[in-house]
């Protein structure tokens, strides 16, 4: 029965057996992997230079928001005239920010991808594929050839596509995103000249650090004044309270002194009467 499904190999089964020997070869070899994780550094580097330029103007621009030159009977403020730029240049740092993430996201799946061990994958099943196919059991050759070209998407999917994006950048933007980058470069520069004209110069790192210090060294000291008022009020607290204690004993004492002397008074006044009668008698 199996001897009646076997067939002889056709010119036409030549050409998928040495796919299926050349895949994995490729695998192995690295080359696309190499270019493909070269580029994704080199577009890495590229994007964190404008990223950072991009968040370097927008330092300068919040320097200056607070910042007003005075001409000749007119006012202005700088900060007001570079607002739109600013929120321009926060929302180009958020979408650069979004670039990078997914070219580090690409980094770390060509690194997946290019594992030893998913390249043995992929060799497996290509051997699997090309065993059954010299065998010729079809069925068991369908289901290894799809679980192969499966693999096979996986495997070399992300790198085709980062070789597509280096043909796209290298044919078509490469000059323009060289100007874009310039241009930044020249408006960064035209900004801290105006900074340095208006007397006003970024905070460096240093003073940052110390100023940080000096706030965090002022609110530990309110944090302990803070303390000592709590403990204040509760002595105050304390002490109205014994001086509402006693003030009743001090009106109850007032109160029986005038009490006891009406007593003394009349048991004196009784006692004269009593003898005044026997007198009398």
């Amino acid at each position: 029965m199996n001897g009646s499904l076997r067939k002889p190999i056709g010119a036409r089964q030549w050409l998928p057996l040495a796919l299926l020997l050349l895949l994995p070869a490729i695998g192995w070899l690295g080359v696309l992997d190499a270019f493909s994780s070269r580029y994704v550094d080199e577009a890495l580097v590229a994007g964190g230079v404008v990223f950072a330029t991009a968040r370097g103007i927008n330092a300068i621009v919040s320097v200056l928001q607070g910042t007003e030159l005075d001409a000749v009977m007119l006012t202005f403020s700088i900060g007001e005239l570079l607002d739109p730029v600013n929120d321009l240049i926060e929302r180009f740092s958020g979408v650069m920010l979004v670039a990078l993430g997914s070219l580090a996201l690409q980094k770390i799946l060509l690194g997946v991808v290019s594992d030893p061990l998913f390249n043995a994958l992929l060799t497996a099943l290509a051997l699997a594929a090309a065993l059954t196919l010299l065998a010729g059991e079809r069925q068991t050759h369908r289901l290894a050839l799809r679980a192969f070209v499966f693999a096979a998407f996986v495997r070399f999917s992300l790198g085709l596509v980062v070789l597509a994006n280096s043909w796209v950048d290298a044919r078509f933007l490469d000059a323009a995103d060289q100007q874009r980058q310039q241009a930044m470069e020249s408006f960064q520069g035209e900004l801290r000249e105006i900074s340095n004209m208006a007397g006003v110069q970024p905070a460096s790192p240093q003073a940052l650090a110390a100023a940080r210090a000096r706030v965090d060294s002022l609110q530990t000291s309110l944090s302990a004044e803070q303390g000592r008022l709590e403990q204040r009020r509760g002595d105050l607290a304390r002490a109205r309270r014994a001086l509402a204690g006693l003030e009743p004993a001090g009106q109850g004492a007032a109160g029986r002194r005038p009490g006891q002397g009406a007593g003394a008074a009349a048991r004196r006044g009784g006692r004269g009467h009593r003898g005044a009668s026997g007198r009398c008698g």
